[in-house]
């Protein structure tokens, strides 16, 4: 009987894992990240010049200063899939990744459960949050932070649970690894030191005060905690050795410049417009959890003890998560152990008829065919709607939102190629694939970078302003303009009487700097579509 579960466990995982990368592949196909443009000529330049980029080449704004490229592995690796074997590998390598990061995820957590139901409720849970997650995943660099987050934490849980140095060794060649693929290893190192704080705080109430509701269990003493701090001090200088050495740290002093909170949907507030109802449900549901586990303290019935650093790492996540959607992704991995544990604890003590239900379900063998056949269908859907391109930047698909016939006749008109150029911020990253050797005013990489005492994406925004956006166009001598235009916005029931939106005030904005291009004397159209427009300097 032991047998059979742990085999029939394998195969509703290993189910469950095909039934996500099926997802996440129709997911990654239904729209082209904007900086992977960026990311693959980045990353050609690595290759071809066998070394990490220093000089700025892509923006005139930013003539003669040099960048540091803190995704430099991952851009030469993406770069080197996309050229050898395509968008369509390229995409699949990039679902498969994280769709192991999913199944890790899954049998971290499941260990807290010793019953099919309980890793249902896995399953539940991480569809849901792979839901609220979609638009930030992808052919997308971020998503590697994930792995590393979760790398970490699985790190530290084991060493509280063995207490055996040798667990951390893994820590530094985590950290240098993950310095060099992306900058959410800073991520890394706000989490290591939120787990040490939180150890000392746990010491210091077992020997003080011996709450009731906490769990002690995996405390640690004061020479485990510093063994832990002396890793994280090894760990934080392995990080210098990568190819930039202090530098990948420099851009940081540029973050104190919050223009981009603001000004970048990303990395706008959880209850900003475009609303994302599934991260908004999954937040809901967190502060619930927490909320009871609140109340139940003060009335001092709790009946599962809490972990203390999982509970604060959670709801510190959920502050950040509130705060930027960007976020989201990191607070779905991070508050996962908070939650599993606590429905391991509630699964314990299901009621008897909820009990009887679930046996039925259990043991019901019409009702699991009828499981599987579903899947089936439903991971049949997902293939049957994918929109499989090795053209992302061609393709009729991706050109309904990127301009394509634009910058062609820009770069194949010999009148206008050699004019310098304004371009949409978003479609920068795109540009720099299609039009490589025409520098840009700004692109994806760099949007916080220090300009003339402030970020040069505040500088791209004076261009919208109607007081000044002409001697801006004089002071850059910009003598053409791609254009993105806006597409009327519709909002639904709950948008307009729920969160009070105004339709028509929205969509009567006025563009400004298409308003003064369409009326001056010194500028005619010569190209318009959908969703751009083209304008030259007579």
């Amino acid at each position: 009987m032991k047998t059979t579960f742990h085999s029939s466990r394998g195969i509703f995982i290993l189910l469950f894992c095909l039934f996500l990368f099926l997802f996440l592949l129709n997911n990654s196909f239904n729209y082209l990240d904007p900086d992977l443009g960026w990311h693959l000529r980045v990353g050609q330049q690595i290759a071809d010049e066998k070394n990490v980029p220093h000089e700025e080449y892509y923006n005139y704004t930013l003539a003669n200063e040099t960048w540091v490229d803190h995704e430099w592995l991952l851009d030469l690796a993406t770069y080197e899939v996309f050229n050898r074997f395509g968008y369509i590998v390229l995409t699949c390598v990039y679902a498969l990744f994280l769709t192991l990061t999913l199944l890790l995820l899954t049998l971290y957590t499941s260990k807290y459960y010793t019953k099919n139901n309980g890793l249902f409720c896995i399953f539940g849970i991480i569809f849901l949050g792979v839901l609220a997650i979609s638009p930030h995943i992808g052919v997308r660099m971020q998503q590697f932070g994930l792995l590393g987050l979760l790398l970490l934490i699985i790190t530290l849980e084991k060493y509280t649970r063995s207490k055996k140095s040798i667990t951390l060794l893994f820590l530094p060649f985590l950290f240098f690894f993950w310095a060099n693929m992306h900058a959410s290893f800073l991520i890394g190192f706000f989490v290591f030191g939120l787990f040490i704080i939180n150890k000392i705080i746990e010491n210091f109430l077992k020997n003080k005060y011996k709450l009731s509701w906490l769990n002690y269990s995996r405390s640690l003493t004061l020479k485990q905690i510093a063994h832990v701090s002396f890793v994280g001090v090894i760990s934080f200088l392995v990080t210098f050795f990568t190819p930039y050495g202090i530098r990948l740290y420099a851009f940081l002093t540029e973050y104190s410049n919050t223009f981009y909170l603001k000004h970048i949907n990303e990395w706008l507030p959880a209850w900003s417009y475009p609303f994302q109802y599934k991260q908004m449900l999954y937040l809901a549901i967190f502060a619930s959890i927490f909320l009871i586990i609140t109340i139940n303290i003060r009335q001092k019935s709790v009946k599962t003890k809490i972990d203390l650093n999982y509970s604060i790492l959670a709801f510190v996540f959920f502050l950040l998560a509130f705060k930027s959607k960007r976020h989201f992704p990191l607070f779905f991995i991070a508050s996962f152990p908070f939650i599993t544990l606590l429905l391991s604890s509630s699964l314990k003590n299901i009621p008897p008829i909820l009990n009887n239900i679930r046996l039925f379900f259990k043991h019901n063998l019409y009702l699991k065919l009828l499981g599987f056949f579903l899947f089936i269908l439903i991971s049949t859907l997902f293939l049957i709607k994918t929109n499989f391109t090795n053209q992302p930047f061609s393709g009729p698909f991706y050109c309904q939102a990127y301009p394509c016939q634009a910058l062609d006749l820009l770069k194949n008109t010999p009148e206008y190629n050699t004019r310098k150029i304004f371009i949409n911020y978003t479609w920068g990253g795109f540009s720099l694939w299609i039009w490589p050797e025409k520098q840009l005013f700004i692109d994806g990489r760099l949007p916080i970078h220090t300009y003339n005492g402030r970020s040069l994406l505040e500088e791209y925004a004076d261009f919208f302003k109607e007081d000044i956006l002409e001697d801006k166009l004089n002071e850059y001598e910009i003598e053409a303009v791609l254009i993105r235009l806006r597409q009327p916005i519709k909002f639904s029931f709950i948008e307009k009487y729920i969160f009070g939106l105004n339709e028509k005030k929205i969509n009567d904005k006025k563009h400004w700097l298409r308003e003064y291009l369409k009326t001056a004397s010194e500028w005619k159209m010569v190209y318009n579509d959908i969703i751009s427009e083209v304008y030259i300097k007579n």
